[in-house]
């Protein structure tokens, strides 16, 4: 998964706080946006789903960067996360919901910046 600096570090900082694997704190990122819908009275697939919404104001016309790749608009760093089979299943099932064509580690990243990354919280 590629991650920018400040979610990266965010991500190693919590690993060593916490003693949990990256997967473990993937799986607290989804655990999150579940609270998250249950506080705004929504399900926790219309919260994912605006994660992932691009804004209005964006123009259509400019390509969005990747987050999938290391020449991305910013820097990023490969985060090393192994996922089990059936964690990779049910990942995959919630990127289905989004609705939209990401890649694994663009979503993986998305959600991760929106749990390590207050300021990035709607």
């Amino acid at each position: 998964v590629y991650l920018t600096a400040d979610t990266y570090k965010q991500l190693t900082i919590a690993k060593s706080r916490k003693i949990k694997d990256y997967s473990q704190i993937v799986q607290d990122a989804f655990a999150q946006v579940a609270r998250e819908a249950a506080d705004q009275k929504k399900s926790p697939e219309e919260v994912l789903a605006a994660l992932f919404v691009v804004p209005e104001d964006g123009d259509s016309w400019l390509m969005p960067s990747s987050t999938s790749r290391s020449k991305s608009a910013t820097p990023l760093t490969e985060a090393r996360i192994s996922f089990s089979t059936q964690q990779r299943a049910w990942i995959e099932e919630k990127m289905a919901v989004v609705n939209r064509t990401v890649t694994f580690s663009e979503f993986v990243a998305r959600i991760l910046d929106h749990h390590l990354l207050p300021s990035k919280r709607r």
